[in-house]
């Protein structure tokens, strides 16, 4: 029973991985003709800045907070302390009532807009860390079809193919382990059975008797 299901298993499988290697294989893809699905149709692909390596800044102090910023701040992390309330969250109005104050949204202190983390901002990437590239699959069109999708339909039927030959000789395997176990089945039953004993065989007839002659058969 389990050699049959492995074997329904892997059947199942195969039959699954053919279907996408077809799909695979069309010339003109589901989505084809349309927008690159890597860049959305946008043609670029943001990737991590080269000069910073993704960090958004370039090590330098931030001329603006110092490490202390107006009212003081947290060395290095580039967050200030609101000069506005001096980090107490809130202030006297003109009346004198006390009210959140609105520069800091009442947080206290707010990230210096000059640097990223305490340091100065990249000047390629404006500290956010990623630049614009053109897309390497569309090559900068932004529609579906181009090279780079080629290359990956390729490389996905060669994977599937290999995948195909590797279910192939699973599939082989369980029907050579089905054959045994069907041939030990057959064996195991015959041997289940009681044994046939044959009957005695019988004795012949004895042949029949001759009349006797009398004397009247001279006559």
């Amino acid at each position: 029973m389990k050699t049959t299901a492995a074997l329904a298993a892997a059947a199942v499988a195969m039959l699954g991985l053919l279907a996408l290697a077809g799909r695979a294989d069309d010339n003109e893809p589901a989505n084809f003709p349309g927008k690159c699905y890597d860049c959305q149709g946008m043609g670029v692909r943001l990737v991590p800045c080269d000069k910073c390596k993704g960090t958004g800044g370039t090590g330098e102090q931030c001329p603006t907070c110092k490490g202390k910023g107006p009212g003081g701040a947290n060395k290095s992390t580039g967050v200030i302390i609101c000069p506005g309330c001096g980090g107490a969250r809130w202030k006297l109005d003109v009346f004198g009532v006390r009210c959140a104050c609105v520069r800091c949204n009442a947080a206290g202190a707010f990230r210096c807009p000059d640097c990223v983390n305490g340091s100065t901002k990249c000047p390629a990437c404006k500290g956010a860390g990623k630049i614009s590239r053109p897309c390497p699959r569309c090559g900068g069109t932004g529609i579906a079809g181009g090279k780079g999708d080629i290359q990956k339909l390729e490389a996905r039927r060669i994977q599937l193919q290999q995948e195909i030959a590797k279910l192939d000789g699973q599939l082989a395997e369980a029907k050579k382990q089905l054959k045994d176990v069907e041939g030990q089945l057959v064996t195991a039953r015959a041997q289940a059975q009681p044994p046939v004993t044959a009957d005695p065989p019988k004795k012949p007839d004895p042949p029949p008797e001759k009349p006797k002659r009398g004397d009247d058969e001279n006559f």
